[in-house]
């Protein structure tokens, strides 16, 4: 089968839509099929078994998606893909969209960037969020990935039933994350630590992660915090360690990715991933499978992934406090046999399950199976 997977970004940092394009493209080529990742913006230097072309963004497609049409109509006229996969409806999906009524082929649109979340920009610019609405009402499969994004996208239509709406969980690479990792060089704390995951935004999670530390300062002896990510407000959460006294208990280590991530996520004794609004929590699914708990929020982005007194514990998003006595909850906890509890439940997300569902949605839609209740483009 010739796939396109055509996504707004692909690169090496540890994003969700970088790591499922990725696990994905590798999956479909290990199994015979003809894969093209399409991406749009600058392009990096990767080793990947499967063909990339970075594309120039259109100019204007942050107002104009349809302008992102352009770059997937010459790939499918030389490719004749059989199936296009898009990631997000704004920009690629909304131009995806026209190439497939154009050339009469399958579009599956998954949600992967929050652009149907309740915090979403798009949804307060009017013509935009009606480009949205449309690629996903007029896709022929639209993929939920976790259960908090059903109930959005469901949201979407008048008539939910008659968006093909298909759950599939996004993965992990569990043997990669269950095989045992180097310390990196540049890490040289001896003490026990806790792990926050998250992008030092606004709505991250990881300022409450530091509130909620400088409360339980007193009762966690020598551990401290690692905070794995980065984003545009590192410098201001840097300068709030400062100002809650934290600089002695917490590091600021990046991003991290390959080995290093997974030291990290192996070696914590519980991570915190408390974000404000969550689709798709990859990080969950990682630390789960590198056999640790997890505290995390409340939306039903987690519900299949943390269950309370099982493998970690959920509190509610953007809430220091209840976040504090859940980290002293956590301490009374038998953390191993929490983390075993994780790597098992971890091993029902490996990629390949979700990569065979994803192909058996591609060959229904080819025979034939196509979303017949089209609604009219914006």
């Amino acid at each position: 089968m010739r796939i396109c997977l055509y996504s707004p970004s692909f690169g090496p940092r540890p994003t969700g839509t970088h790591i499922t394009v990725d696990a994905l493209a590798r999956q479909f080529t290990q199994r015979g099929h003809l894969v093209s990742v399409l991406a749009l913006g600058d392009p990096h230097t990767m080793k990947n078994p499967f063909a990339v072309n970075w594309l120039p963004t259109p100019f204007g497609s942050q107002w104009f998606p349809e302008r992102s049409a352009g770059p997937l109509r010459e790939f499918q006229q030389v490719n004749e893909f059989e199936v296009i996969c898009a990631i997000d409806a704004h920009p690629t999906g909304y131009g995806a969209l026209k190439v497939a009524e154009e050339f009469e082929i399958p579009l599956v649109l998954a949600s992967m960037h929050g652009d149907v979340l309740n915090a979403s920009p798009l949804r307060g610019r009017g013509h935009l969020w009606k480009r949205v609405i449309a690629a996903y009402r007029n896709a022929d499969a639209v993929v939920a990935i976790s259960p908090y994004m059903h109930q959005l996208l469901e949201s979407l239509d008048e008539d939910p039933e008659a968006m093909n709406l298909v759950s599939i969980h996004n993965g992990v690479d569990t043997e990669s994350f269950s095989r045992p990792a180097t310390r990196p060089d540049n890490f040289d704390d001896p003490r026990p630590f806790l792990l926050c995951v998250g992008d030092l935004t606004d709505d991250g999670g990881v300022s409450d992660s530091l509130t909620a530390m400088s409360k339980m300062r007193d009762r966690l002896g020598d551990t401290t915090l690692v905070v794995l990510g980065d984003g545009p407000r590192g410098a201001a959460l840097r300068k709030l360690t400062h100002q809650l006294r934290l600089d002695d208990r917490v590091h600021f280590v990046g991003a991290r990715t390959g080995d290093a991530r997974r030291w990290f996520m192996q070696r914590c004794r519980y991570a915190m991933i408390v974000p404000h609004e969550q689709g798709n929590p990859m990080a969950a699914l990682q630390v789960a499978a590198a056999g640790r708990p997890v505290v995390c929020t409340s939306p039903s982005a987690f519900d299949d992934i943390c269950r309370g007194g099982v493998n970690g514990l959920r509190v509610p998003a953007a809430s220091p406090n209840t976040l504090a006595d859940a980290m002293a909850r956590m301490q009374r906890f038998d953390l191993e046999t929490m983390g075993l509890n994780s790597f098992e439940l971890a091993q029902d997300y490996d990629w390949s399950d979700v990569a065979s569902r994803y192909l058996e949605l591609f060959e229904l839609l080819r025979a034939g199976a196509r979303h017949d209740h089209k609604k009219v483009v914006a």
